[in-house]
């Protein structure tokens, strides 16, 4: 269980500062650059929602592994990759 919550930590820190710094890169773009608004993220989002509602849950089960140290690498893995993540952001500000 606690792993189910690191995880959920660590994707909505990202998404947090993700769209912290979208939003703070679109107010501080250069003003000779054009700014137009891209519906690409909304045609991802709904891709993602169109996958997950129409294929059955079935198939879902074949493509999951329940074993606890692939859990825990996963974890670490992300946990890691969140932290570099942030530093990177960190420098590129």
């Amino acid at each position: 269980m606690i792993l189910i919550q690191l995880n959920l930590i660590c994707w909505i820190t990202f998404s947090l500062v993700w769209i912290i710094g979208a939003f703070y890169n679109s107010l501080k773009a250069p003003s000779i650059k054009q700014k137009r608004f891209r519906f690409d993220w909304i045609i991802l989002m709904m891709l993602i929602w169109l996958i997950n509602h129409y294929i059955p849950k079935r198939y879902w089960l074949y493509m999951t592994f329940h074993l606890s140290w692939l859990q825990m690498a996963g974890t670490v893995l992300l946990i890691v990759s969140t932290i570099v993540t942030l530093w990177a952001r960190y420098c590129g500000s």
